[in-house]
C-alpha cells in the first residue's frame, strides 16, 4: 500500500509548530508531500478517506476514532502529555489585543478564560485555558498595553 503524506498550506499555524519543530525551522517546505490542504478538517477528510494517507492535525481531529495519533519522539499526543508538555508537537493559542484591552475585549477574554468558555472548549475536544495559561495572559495583556 503506497503512503500519501498530506501537509498545510503554508500560513497554517499547524504547519509553522510541524516545520519549527520536525524541520528545524519555521520557513522550511515539508519535503515528500504529495497534498496540501488549507484547514484541519480537510487534512482529517483526507486521512478518513484514503488507505496508507498520513498526516498532522490538531488532537482533537482523532477524538472520533477514525484518525489515529501516532506518538512523536516516542511520545504518544494525549491530554496528559499534552498537558504536562511531555509532547513536542503541541501549542497553545494567544489572544493579542492592541494596547490595554477595552472593555468588550476584556469581556471576551474574561469569557474564553472562564468557567463558560473553558467549558465550549472541553466540549468541543480542545484543552481548557489552564489556571497557570490565565494568569499568562493576563500578565501578557498587561505588558502588551504597557507604552
Amino acid at each position: 500500500m503506497p503512503t500519501s503524506a498530506i501537509a498545510r498550506e503554508a500560513g497554517a499555524g499547524t504547519r509553522d509548530l510541524f516545520n519549527e519543530v520536525v524541520m528545524g525551522g519555521i520557513d522550511h517546505d515539508t519535503p515528500g508531500a504529495d497534498w496540501y490542504r488549507s484547514g484541519n478538517g480537510e487534512v482529517w477528510a483526507m486521512i478518513a478517506s484514503s488507505e496508507g494517507a498520513i498526516g498532522y492535525l490538531s488532537l482533537n481531529y482523532s477524538k472520533d476514532g477514525v484518525v489515529r495519533a501516532i506518538a512523536y519522539d516516542g511520545v504518544v499526543p494525549s491530554a496528559e502529555t499534552v498537558r504536562d508538555e511531555s509532547y513536542p508537537l503541541a501549542t497553545t493559542l494567544s489572544i493579542y489585543t492592541l494596547g490595554e484591552a477595552d472593555p468588550n475585549e476584556r469581556a471576551f477574554l474574561d469569557f474564553v478564560t472562564g468557567d463558560r468558555g473553558r467549558s465550549i472548549a472541553e466540549d468541543l475536544d480542545f484543552f481548557p485555558i489552564s489556571a497557570r495559561l490565565r494568569r499568562e495572559l493576563s500578565l501578557r495583556a498587561r505588558q502588551i498595553g504597557e507604552p
